[in-house]
């Protein structure tokens, strides 16, 4: 369903997050409403770096087939003789 560069994007985003979050539970005194808006916070920043990491692998394949170095079914054109 997902490509295996969103997947670990995904992980490498989550892990700091997970990590604040921990603390935020761990230590006593601190409100829940900043709990809340560090989900909030994770979320934006986790949907943003999932919306360029498409982008930028969208604009990348984009720039291969003009570039006319990509043929259909992902194959690399040589035009060198060996």
């Amino acid at each position: 369903m997902f490509d295996r560069s969103v997947i670990s994007l995904l992980v490498i985003l989550a892990l700091p997050f997970l990590a604040c979050l921990l603390i935020l539970f761990a230590v006593p005194g601190i409100e829940r409403a900043l709990l809340l808006d560090g989900l909030k916070v994770g979320a934006l920043l986790i949907a943003a770096g999932v919306a360029l990491s498409f982008g930028a692998s969208a604009l990348a394949a984009r720039s291969e087939e003009r570039s006319g170095k990509a043929q259909p079914g992902g194959t690399v054109r040589n035009d060198h003789p060996t």
